[in-house]
């Protein structure tokens, strides 16, 4: 019989690289520790064209989160590998905003754990149009992002905020929003 734990590295890798599935991409890393170590989050290639996945709000503060696959008719709960202590809101290709307690803001992939930190809410000029206990959930109306395969630095992340819809938009690396201003007030929309 064989032992799966034993298969050799090279082999592992090539199973991996074929990949292109949030489910199959769960299912490989529960294994064991070796095909865990496999499966480097980084490099994981999943396709854009799959149907979403919803992750249900949590009935209480906890690292675990249900997630329901509409194309497989499944519902699994995962743990997620980032703390929740904040807000998590706004999903563009895989990735959600996280909006922690004190305005910092990272994107986060939920299934690989992946962080790409933000500049912080204060960095928006109107930030404090809002109460500071709605901000963590009512300041960002929208977002969309340029690329699902994100580096530290290539890609933009747009997002619709504050009361009045304004357009603002972040490069990788960069250490503030940018606002756009425009001769429409209000925005509802956005898409790359």
């Amino acid at each position: 019989m064989v032992n799966w734990a034993e298969l050799h590295p090279d082999l592992l890798a090539e199973i991996f690289q074929s990949i292109t599935l949030y489910e199959d991409f769960i299912a490989f890393r529960g294994v064991c520790i070796s095909w865990r170590s496999a499966a480097v989050k980084e490099k994981f290639m999943y396709k854009d064209s799959q149907m979403p996945w919803f992750m249900l709000a949590p009935e209480k503060c906890t690292n675990m989160r249900d997630f329901i696959s509409i194309s497989k008719g499944t519902r699994r709960q995962i743990t997620l590998s980032y703390q929740v202590n904040g807000s998590t809101c706004f999903s563009s290709k895989g990735w959600l905003i996280a909006i922690w307690q004190d305005l910092s803001m990272n994107l986060v992939h939920p299934f690989t754990g992946a962080q790409i930190k933000l500049p912080c809410i204060k960095r928006f000029s109107d930030w404090r149009s809002l109460q500071t206990n709605k901000i963590c959930t009512s300041f960002i109306c929208k977002c969309a992002l340029s690329s699902s395969h994100l580096s530290t630095s290539d890609f933009t992340l747009m997002v619709i905020h504050g009361s009045r819809g304004v357009l603002a938009y972040v490069r990788g690396g960069d250490k503030a929003w940018t606002t756009i201003k425009t001769w429409h007030s209000s925005y509802s929309d956005i898409i790359f």
